[in-house]
């Protein structure tokens, strides 16, 4: 199943609001496409559901470099730890994923990551907001203007009353835990003009989905960095994806010294739908 498009998301009832283009704006940082010095990326989060933290660690290369997929990165120390005293230093599973045992992380927690690799330390920091639960979510049969048959499907929740909430939704098929949660297209959405109020949001889906499938949302709660990277990173997508392409620079990160990617520590809450 893959999700076409993501239509919107905003108060409930009557106005929507973009999915993509949101409240905030940040300097991104430019690069060059034909020479850059690699660098580090970091991709990994905690999430509050029971099951194995993996950190992957990659190198970047030059844009137009026939490398491919981009290098992994092995004997590194990876060490993640809360504010409240808990670590685990994760272990190189296979290059460049290194994994936990299962953990559980808490809502209000802070969590820390340290990475040295190549004689460099790196570290991020994320806290996890408290989880806010999927209301309903409701699939509505549509025939689009090619005649192929799809749903609207809608997400609904409420936001918290204290202001400053990000969320980050997905679709599935399935429920994907192993290896912490991972990613597939999303809606980023915020509380900038419904702070308190409750949200919608909608997928459509129309392209190998029949009646009588599951499908999972999985709405997660996420820090403001975090929602950041991942707006800056649907902005350099959208570009890329242009006629003519910007390549407006390198996603927002909260990995210091130079490092990419991002450390996360999501609150989530996964529901499911028969479709009918």
């Amino acid at each position: 199943m893959s999700i076409d498009r993501i239509l919107a998301c905003g108060r409930v009832p009557g106005l929507f609001l973009s999915a993509v283009v949101l409240c905030s704006c940040e300097k991104v940082v430019n690069v060059d496409l034909d020479q850059t010095e690699p660098q580090l990326v970091i991709v990994g989060a905690v999430t509050d559901q029971l099951a194995p933290m993996a950190i992957v660690l990659t190198r970047t290369r030059d844009f137009f470099s026939s490398q491919s997929p981009q290098p992994m990165v092995s004997n590194a120390l990876v060490i993640v730890w809360d504010d409240l005293g808990w670590s685990d230093t994760l272990k190189e599973k296979r290059a460049g994923t290194y994994m936990s045992e299962a953990v559980q992380g808490v809502p209000g927690r802070s969590y820390s990551l340290k990475v040295v690799a190549d004689g460099k330390e790196y570290s991020a920091v994320a806290s996890m907001p408290p989880k806010v639960t999927i209301d309903s979510i409701h699939a509505e049969p549509i025939v689009e203007f090619n005649g192929r048959n799809g749903y609207d499907i809608d997400i609904v929740f409420r936001d918290p009353p204290q202001p400053g909430n990000f969320y980050r939704l997905e679709v599935h098929t399935k429920v994907w835990l192993e290896e912490s949660f991972k990613w597939g297209q999303f809606i980023l959405a915020d509380d900038h003009l419904a702070n308190g109020g409750v949200l919608t949001c909608r997928f459509r889906a129309s392209k190998d989905v029949h009646p009588g499938d599951t499908l999972t949302v999985a709405l997660a709660s996420v820090d403001r960095s975090v929602y950041e990277y991942f707006r800056t990173l649907n902005d350099l997508i959208v570009s890329v994806e242009n006629p003519v392409p910007t390549f407006p620079g390198n996603p927002l990160t909260n990995v210091t010294n130079g490092g990419l990617g991002y450390f996360a520590a999501y609150a989530v809450d996964i529901k499911s739908i028969v479709l009918q």
